[in-house]
């Protein structure tokens, strides 16, 4: 039921999003590490370019699970301490059980109304993320009770410099103890790539 609700949350974003937008996230930086500062070479990033470079229809997702709700709230105050916009079409709302109704998104709290099963999962669109110097394209983000799971389009607004400021923000999350996954949409050899580029400090 989740994953019908999550499709077609999914396909009415990509009905509304403008083609070359930025991707989606409230904020300024965050005081993190300075070795999240530090670049790798751009030709790491090469390995990973095939999973956004080129525009199918799709959008993939990115499934960070969590062990605790407080962690989903924190994670959702990066985006937003990153500079992230939430520019989901007539605003972003979440579905009351108890009150039967629909309400605005008010915040990174809500998450913990899902996590409670307050609420309904929910789906947002969010820009402007910039990590490490860069801005990062629009991304999709639906709250679930124990995970965020990004999704994006891809397409040529995708390079090196990109993918290594989403590199970052998931490494972010990590650090908060998340765990990143990518096998139904990258397969076993993406999953297995990826987790070599976040092992990296």
């Amino acid at each position: 039921m989740r994953r019908r609700i999550r499709s077609a949350a999914c396909a009415a974003r990509s009905a509304a999003q403008p083609r070359g937008s930025s991707r989606h996230r409230p904020s300024k930086p965050a005081a993190f590490p300075p070795s999240r500062l530090i670049r790798r070479p751009i030709r790491q990033q090469m390995t990973l370019l095939r999973y956004f470079e080129t525009d199918d229809g799709s959008l993939p997702e990115i499934e960070i699970s969590f062990t605790a709700p407080e962690a989903i709230v924190s994670a959702l105050r990066i985006l937003f301490q990153l500079g992230a916009r939430d520019v989901t079409s007539s605003g972003s709302r979440l579905w009351l059980r108890a009150d039967d109704k629909e309400v605005p998104v008010t915040g990174p709290n809500d998450a913990l109304l899902v996590a409670n099963g307050k609420a309904d999962s929910y789906h947002f669109v969010v820009d402007s993320i910039n990590k490490q110097g860069a801005a990062i394209p629009a991304l999709g983000v639906f709250v679930d009770p124990d995970a965020l799971v990004l999704d994006y389009r891809m397409g040529p607004e995708w390079g090196a410099s990109q993918i290594e400021a989403l590199l970052s923000l998931l490494k972010d999350f990590k650090d908060l103890g998340g765990s990143v996954n990518v096998l139904r949409w990258w397969g076993e050899s993406g999953q297995i790539e990826l987790e070599s580029e976040l092992s990296v400090a």
